[in-house]
């Protein structure tokens, strides 16, 4: 898997994590109004509140 992220509600962020070699490197944590970044999804237009809204 190249990419996954992890969806923490209670601590209300979305960390995204890349395959680099054979280990995963944290891209960045996102909160709130904050855009998540993918590499793998270069062209997604999400913010962290809008991830966490849809799990509800």
């Amino acid at each position: 898997m190249q990419q996954y992220w992890l969806i923490d509600p209670e601590r209300e962020v979305v960390i995204v994590l890349q395959l680099e070699a054979e280990h995963y490197v944290e891209v960045g944590q996102f909160r709130r109004s904050e855009m998540v970044i993918s590499p793998t999804f270069s062209r997604l237009q999400l913010t962290a509140e809008a991830v966490l809204r849809a799990g509800r």
